[in-house]
């Protein structure tokens, strides 16, 4: 319905090449499309890989995503 929201906790692997690995829903919206949603959404960003000692590395990040209808 408009004007309700949602959130989506997500779990990613950010590649050495600033792509997106796995991802793991860590807190559910509790709808599976949203979930998706949140997922694909995250897919399309640009990351910036992790660096130990000046190269990149794979890294894991928690992220946020609220989705607003």
């Amino acid at each position: 319905l408009p004007g309700e929201s949602a959130v989506v906790v997500l779990r990613l692997e950010v590649l050495a090449d600033g792509g997106v690995g796995r991802v793991e829903v860590d807190v559910s919206s509790g709808s599976r499309q949203i979930d998706e949603a949140a997922i694909a959404y995250v897919r399309a960003l640009g990351w910036t890989p992790g660096r130990v000692h000046n190269v990149q590395e794979a890294t894991w990040v928690r992220y946020g995503v609220q989705l607003t209808a």
